[in-house]
């Protein structure tokens, strides 16, 4: 687009040029040229707007779409709560996990339909497992070992077991 209207402008410039060097053309016929290019230069840059203005509306359409596919995927989960939460942690081999013996204070359902477990194992520790489930019926597994009063992360997340897997429902 831009070129186009380099050339244009160019072409305008161009005939202001001969004009003023003694072109034998009428004055009158210089202004109608002149006229006639202002005008294929507005209509361009109009029809230019409007070819934008159909890609915004295209690209717009295509994000509105893109993200009721998303939600609908994300509709079609169901919502994993704490008794499901914990088989699926021990089915993902997390070895500090041990459902019997623990505390869950604080867990909680998300809103894609993940679940937030939070585990009291021993002392003052605190484990946090993230599920977050996908439309195949995976579930990701993602767990943080912490420890202390402040629950501050601890600096070898191994040293717990896995800090995430990948499991079937």
């Amino acid at each position: 687009m831009n070129k186009k209207i380099a050339i244009i402008g160019i072409t305008i410039i161009t005939m202001l040029s001969l004009t003023a060097c003694g072109d034998s053309k009428s004055a009158a016929d210089d202004s109608s040229s002149i006229a006639k290019s202002s005008s294929i230069l507005k209509t361009k840059r109009e029809s230019s707007k409007k070819g934008s203005i159909k890609k915004a509306n295209a690209t717009s359409e295509s994000k509105a779409s893109s993200v009721a596919a998303s939600s609908s995927a994300a509709a079609s989960v169901k919502q994993i709560d704490l008794k499901e939460a914990s088989k699926l942690i021990v089915k993902g081999k997390f070895t500090d996990f041990h459902p019997e013996y623990n505390y869950f204070k604080g867990s909680h359902t998300l809103s894609n339909g993940g679940y937030e477990l939070r585990s009291y194992p021993v002392g003052d520790g605190l484990d946090i497992f993230t599920l977050m489930p996908n439309s195949d019926g995976s579930v990701k597994i993602t767990a943080e070992y912490r420890t202390g009063a402040d629950n501050s992360l601890l600096p070898d997340q191994s040293m717990f077991g896995p800090s995430s897997a990948i499991v079937q429902r």
